[in-house]
């Protein structure tokens, strides 16, 4: 079974309802469950490599969340600055050092996916 279709579908409900005094409802969400499969497998010599990479990208805030979450979402005023991040913080496949290194992102835009990081990207 494909959860993750339903979680995208999910996080779509959420950035229509997000609270925010703008007037559009932005999220950029990411899956970082990957990383979680390498911690289960005991790759810890990998794994500090990973985090590392991550580490170099992100605000420490951001990091410290993604460190300890397989998934969040962060809640933008405007698409462009979302992604504009995003494409900092969550390199596409083909720019990703590694398949481990890649985290899957998204931004959704009052309820409709925007953008992805997939290999092209979705726009």
């Amino acid at each position: 079974m494909d959860n993750f279709l339903d979680l995208q579908e999910l996080i779509a409900i959420a950035s229509k309802a997000v609270p925010t005094t703008a007037s559009d409802k932005i999220i950029l969400f990411y899956n970082a469950s990957n990383i979680r499969d390498l911690e289960a497998k005991g790759d810890t010599t990998k794994l500090n490599t990973v985090y590392e990479f991550y580490k170099n990208l992100m605000p420490d805030a951001l990091y410290t969340e993604f460190f300890n979450s397989s998934f969040g979402g962060i809640v933008y005023s405007d698409e462009y600055t979302a992604q504009d991040f995003a494409e900092d913080y969550f390199p596409q496949p083909a720019k990703s050092v590694d398949a481990d290194h890649y985290v899957y992102a998204c931004v959704f835009k009052n309820g409709t996916m925007t953008w992805e990081n997939t290999d092209p990207p979705t726009s």
